[in-house]
């Protein structure tokens, strides 16, 4: 059903060949734009949280669960919700459920080994607020794709 969704032309089997040595020009595109990235989120993202997070009087840790997190995924939901409801394809829970793993495994993981100052003191009750939240959010994700059928409501 995805691939159904997907547009056709010059990415189809058998193209490749027609990029020859021109795909390797794509590397520097893609590294300038992982640069631009880094660029734009030093010099504005982390100050704007900052600033929105002053402004209401935001704790840091909450700041950073929340308003960040919606900062960095926000794209990633409208995409998601663009691929489920208008061209009625699979990518958004898969997107969903990947780029989750990959941000408690790697982000998370890495964290916790790069951590200065060694091993990280976590409080007890913020660990069991994030994850009362995140089961509740897998309850959700399971309820909504347990008939296979993602409807608005859901």
């Amino acid at each position: 059903p995805a691939f159904e969704a997907a547009p056709r032309g010059s990415w189809e089997e058998g193209d490749d060949a027609d990029w020859g040595w021109q795909k390797w020009l794509l590397w520097p595109a893609i590294m300038y734009f992982f640069w631009a990235q880094s660029l734009v989120c030093d010099e504005y993202f982390v100050p704007s949280v900052q600033v929105f997070s002053e402004t209401f009087k935001i704790p840091d840790d909450v700041a950073g669960a929340t308003v960040m997190a919606l900062g960095c995924n926000g794209p990633e939901l409208f995409v998601n919700v663009i691929a489920l409801f208008i061209t009625h394809s699979d990518i958004g829970v898969g997107t969903i459920v990947g780029s989750d793993v990959f941000n408690l495994l790697l982000i998370c993981g890495f964290s916790t080994i790069y951590a200065p100052g060694g091993a990280l003191t976590l409080e007890p009750s913020r660990l069991s607020r994030d994850l009362f939240f995140y089961f509740v959010s897998i309850g959700l994700l399971f309820w909504a794709i347990r008939d296979g059928v993602i409807e608005l409501v859901e």
